[in-house]
């Protein structure tokens, strides 16, 4: 079967910070989480690329680009999400082909398990760029609402982003080695 490789997007970067609140910018959140990601699952002996390893833009379409070129069995876009109300919360996980629903599952159900007093707000099908031109499946990860106060105080836990990582790279580990991504 040989070693699977996983493409992980770091979302935002550069002149385009994402969601912003207080002193966090997205951009730096899914950049540590990231990066966290790349070297747990190198340590499980999957081979890892970012889309990008420092605060510099690349744009949508180049990120898919990398993935593709990068040949990919599966393709991860971490983010924080933010809302116009204090009140939106919760992890979700985005997909757009029936591939990438089963790996959505069953990163989400490991998020869930480390933070089962969040608020799961389901896996759902989405148009998003960097799910519809990539080659392989694709996942887009939303951790939490950088605009609730309760996520913001997790976004900004260092253990927590440890955490939402670890959760991450269990559930591509799962799908992967379990073969239960249904």
């Amino acid at each position: 079967m040989g070693v699977k490789r996983i493409c992980i997007d770091p979302g935002h970067g550069g002149r385009d910070p994402g969601a912003h609140v207080i002193s966090l910018s997205e951009k730096d959140f899914t950049l540590i989480v990231c990066s966290m990601v790349a070297v747990q699952l190198s340590q499980m002996e999957f081979e890892v690329t970012l889309t990008r390893f420092d605060d510099s833009y690349i744009g949508l379409r180049n990120r898919c680009q990398i993935a593709n070129e990068f040949d990919a069995d599966l393709f991860v876009s971490i983010h924080a999400n933010a809302a116009m109300t204090v009140r939106a919360k919760g992890f979700e996980a985005h997909y757009i082909s029936d591939a990438g629903k089963s790996y959505a599952r069953k990163i989400l159900q490991n998020i869930m398990r480390v933070f089962p007093e969040k608020i799961n707000r389901g896996v759902k099908q989405s148009n998003f760029t960097v799910l519809k031109y990539t080659k392989m499946p694709a996942v887009l990860i939303e951790c939490g609402f950088m605009t609730n106060t309760g996520n913001l105080f997790m976004i900004k836990d260092e253990r927590a982003e440890v955490m939402v990582a670890t959760a991450i790279c269990n559930g591509i580990k799962e799908a992967f080695n379990g073969g239960d991504i249904t």
